[in-house]
Order: structure tokens, then C-alpha cells, then sequence
């Protein structure tokens, strides 16, 4: 068997590990036949140095996807994905340019992280993973370079529900680390916050930070505020502020703000509809043509029309004009 035919059997077991309905056990025991076949890889080259069989990027990202996202909740399954990446560094830095570290690994290895069940444990691995990815970076390493993803699997990590119950000084390194990835996205025009990062953010303070608190109900608000000033209210965003603000803040913020659409399928343009639909100019970037409703539904008959203009257009372009014709011109 070559390269490829390893590769496939590995993607093969790890689709297999992220299946629904299966025990613990069971993913663990296909994530391990993944492991296996990617150190018996790394065995035969090793053995030989026959290049018919190589271990990649791709098969250590393969690996790692598969326990980073199969569900895996163990502290040792999260050792093993970053043991995996330790590999890969030490490889590439011996001069192997085929098992290069990516952002991808790095990804893989803060997600699995963050399966961990203990907060701080979490914390600190994800943490250390970022700084090694930067390091890469750094070092020259291009392949490594911080993604927007990367940024939001760090917050992801201080909006676990354990958080509420950790000490002080933990939620005051989660503060830290939200700012700190928040800083860091800004420093880019390729890394700037999405509508992940701010629905993210509300659920990181809405542990980190002291419930029903004055300092609580700003922060909420602000993000909230910056998000709608840049476009990327969708629905998970607005369905979290409302469930997360305080009603006063929800109402002055969001309430006071919306507004019912004019019903222009009528013939009657003062019929209006029963819904309160969010200020066009927070949803610009995320919804820039199909208004959103405060409740984070969109507008069924914007979305069925805008739906109907687009069947039309592909109806009208040449291609599809011959294939009605019968294949002519």
C-alpha cells in the first residue's frame, strides 16, 4: 500500500468516529485505529525511508479533526491530539516539510481542548496551543498564520457554563483571554470579528462576569452595540442578547429600535405585518436583503421573493436559456 491508500483508510475511520448515536468507548476505539494506521505510516518510512509511504499534514489533520470533533470528552484524548501536534512540530522543525504544522492543527487541538471537563485545564491548553501557533507563525511558518476560527475556539473555551463556579483569579484570566483574542482579531483586515465571535462573547461574560451587576449590563449592552454598528446581528446573536440582557437593557436596546414593515404584497401599502423587524443598517453585512425580526426569524416573504428573483436569473443566463432550447443557440 502507497501514501494514498493509508490516507483514505485513516479519513475513512475518523468520518466513522464523528457518526452519531455511538458510546464514548466506540469513538474512542475508531479514533485509535486512526492513530494506528498514521504511526504505522510513520513506521515504514522511518524503517525503509521509502517515500511510497509518508505520513502528511493531512493525515495528522485527520486525526486530529476526528478527536477534536467526535465528541471525545476525556483530558487524555485532548493530551493525545496535543501530542500529535508536538509530533508534527519536532518533524517539521528536523527538517520534514510534508507533516507542516497548519492553522488547521492548531484549531483541532484548541477544540479539543476545550471537550475537557475541567475549566482551568481547558483554559491553559487552549491558551498554550494559540501561543505555539503564533510562535510558528513567527518563525516563519506562513501554513500557521492566526485565523478568525482559531481566535473564536479561544473565546468558545471561556463561555463553558463551569466558569460561573471557578475562582476569581480563573474568571479573571478568562477576561483576560476574551480581551486579549478580541485585540488580536483586530489587528487584521483577514481576522476581524464575525457574528460567531460576538454570540461568543455574550455567552463568555454572561459567565465570567457577575449576573444582574452594573458592569454585567454594560459589557452585555456594549458588545451588543459594536456588533449592531458593524453589521452582524443574525439570529443566534439576537436571540442570545435577548436571552442574556437584562429586559430594560433588551428593550431600550433592541424594542425601541425595531419597527413593523409595510406590507408591499398588499394592495393596501398601510397593512402592516404582526412582527417588529431589527434596523436594516445591524444586519447589512449578515442579512443585507431579507429583513430580520427581532425574535432572529426572517422575513418569509422577502426570503421567498428574493428566493423567486434568483430561480429567474439563473433561468435567464445563457446556459440554461440552451438547455430550455433544447441545447441550441
Amino acid at each position: 500500500p502507497d501514501s494514498e491508500c493509508f490516507t483514505y483508510a485513516i479519513k475513512a475511520w475518523c468520518k466513522s468516529a464523528k457518526a452519531g448515536g455511538q458510546s464514548q468507548k466506540t469513538i474512542n476505539s475508531k479514533v485509535e485505529k486512526a492513530h494506528e494506521l498514521l504511526n504505522r505510516m510513520a513506521e515504514m518510512y522511518f524503517r525503509s525511508g521509502s517515500v511510497l509511504v509518508r505520513p502528511s499534514s493531512v493525515d495528522y489533520n485527520n486525526v486530529l479533526h476526528a478527536i477534536s470533533s467526535s465528541g471525545l470528552t476525556s483530558e487524555a484524548s485532548a493530551r493525545k491530539a496535543d501530542q500529535l501536534l508536538s509530533e508534527m512540530e519536532t518533524k517539521f522543525k528536523d527538517g520534514d516539510t510534508r507533516v507542516m504544522p497548519t492553522a488547521e492543527s492548531y484549531f483541532n487541538v484548541i477544540r479539543a481542548w476545550n471537550n475537557c471537563p475541567d475549566v482551568e485545564t481547558k483554559l491553559n491548553g487552549a491558551l498554550e496551543s494559540i501561543g505555539r501557533m503564533k510562535a510558528q507563525y513567527e518563525g516563519g511558518n506562513d501554513a500557521c498564520k492566526p485565523t478568525v476560527h482559531c481566535y473564536n475556539a479561544v473565546i468558545s473555551v471561556c463561555r463553558y457554563r463551569g466558569f460561573r463556579t471557578a475562582s476569581e483569579d480563573l474568571k479573571r484570566k478568562g477576561l483576560k483571554t476574551v480581551a486579549e483574542m478580541v485585540k488580536n482579531m483586530r489587528k487584521s483586515p483577514q481576522t476581524q470579528p464575525t457574528s460567531t465571535t460576538y454570540y461568543m462573547l455574550l455567552e463568555a461574560f454572561s459567565v465570567l462576569l457577575q449576573r444582574h451587576s452594573k458592569e454585567y449590563e454594560r459589557t452585555i449592552e456594549s458588545i451588543f452595540h459594536q456588533c449592531c454598528r458593524e453589521g452582524l446581528v443574525d439570529d443566534r446573536v439576537v436571540r442570545t442578547f435577548n436571552r442574556l440582557a437584562p429586559y430594560e437593557s433588551y428593550r431600550r436596546t433592541v424594542l425601541d429600535a425595531a419597527s413593523p414593515r409595510l406590507d408591499d404584497s398588499s394592495s393596501d401599502v398601510s397593512v402592516m405585518s404582526n412582527a417588529l423587524f431589527l434596523p436594516s443598517e445591524w444586519t447589512r453585512i449578515t442579512n443585507p436583503d431579507i429583513p430580520l425580526a427581532i425574535d432572529g426569524t426572517l422575513d418569509n416573504q422577502v426570503q421567498y421573493r428574493a428566493a423567486g428573483k434568483h430561480k429567474m436569473r439563473r433561468l435567464r443566463r445563457k446556459h440554461n436559456q440552451m438547455l430550455l432550447h433544447g441545447g441550441r443557440d
